[in-house]
């Protein structure tokens, strides 16, 4: 018997994501089936984690716990994240792994309907990798009101900024091997000889992604320094790798929110439904 696949799924990896994780679980839970969302638990713990249990055992997702004391060493990261799009591409014909602050969508004006038509027409082209156009939502930490949960984000916040290191490789139809950080893989490093050079898995534009780590610099202050220089592994220490998710003092996250909000664009009305 030919073995039977399931068309699509969808996974992420977290730590203690108050904030993000029920914007990432509300929106991808309209276009995947709960049994098609896979959920790598990193670590958390308290009452996140008993919430998120909660909600495993209520059928909206399928929990796998992770365990690596530093909650950044992106080797480990890399590696665990790799292995486990290779288990579920044994059994889907193509997964999107996307991080907890990411929003992979379809322009509204493409023939597309969402996300999960997307892949699903992915499915039919044969295709074995495909990035999105990506975007920095950006926010200005000195006028911008903090996010209301309850309100759509991308209705609280009028700016983006493009950013090539987030057209990452979202969508598979085989094993990728991701570099460190996702942004890329690894063979493509290689024969670019470039961080973020593309060369065979191009940037579809009808295909857009949103990292959200900048909408709100209190959630990012408060989720950094739940991070603390002891939970980091040394060597990305040393070398500032993620440096956006380091503890910092309010003023120098206040820079850092400056620097993407600088030279950003007015987003076009027609995305802000979006999420």
């Amino acid at each position: 018997m030919e073995r039977q696949k399931r068309d699509r799924c969808v996974f992420t990896i977290m730590n203690n994501e108050y904030e993000f994780f029920p914007i990432w679980l509300n929106y991808y839970s309209k276009y995947f089936e709960p049994q098609d969302i896979y959920v790598l638990d990193h670590n958390s713990d308290g009452e996140f984690f008993e919430q998120v249990q909660q909600l495993s055992r209520e059928g909206k997702f399928n929990l796998q716990r992770v365990y690596n004391y530093a909650l950044f060493d992106h080797d480990w990261l890399r590696n665990t994240v790799t292995d486990y799009q290779h288990f579920l591409i044994n059994s889907y014909k193509s997964t999107l792994f996307i991080e907890i602050d990411e929003i992979v969508a379809t322009q509204p004006n493409s023939k597309y309907e969402n996300i999960g038509h997307y892949m699903d027409e992915f499915n039919k082209k044969g295709l074995k990798a495909v990035r999105a156009d990506g975007f920095n939502v950006v926010s200005n930490p000195d006028t911008d009101r903090p996010i209301d949960p309850n309100i759509p984000i991308l209705q609280q916040r009028a700016r983006y900024k493009w950013d090539l290191s987030y057209c990452k490789p979202y969508i598979g139809s085989i094993p990728l091997d991701y570099a460190g950080g996702f942004h890329n893989t690894a063979s493509e490093q290689e024969a670019t000889g470039e961080l973020f050079g593309i060369k065979e898995y191009l940037i579809d534009k009808d295909l857009i992604a949103f990292h959200l780590h900048y909408i709100d610099i209190n959630w990012t202050h408060q989720k950094n320094h739940r991070r603390s220089q002891d939970k980091w592994s040394t060597h990305d220490w040393q070398y500032s790798l993620g440096y956006q998710n380091k503890p910092k003092t309010l003023e120098s996250e206040k820079s850092l929110f400056f620097s993407f909000y600088y030279d950003s664009f007015k987003m076009p009305d027609h995305l802000r439904d979006i999420v």
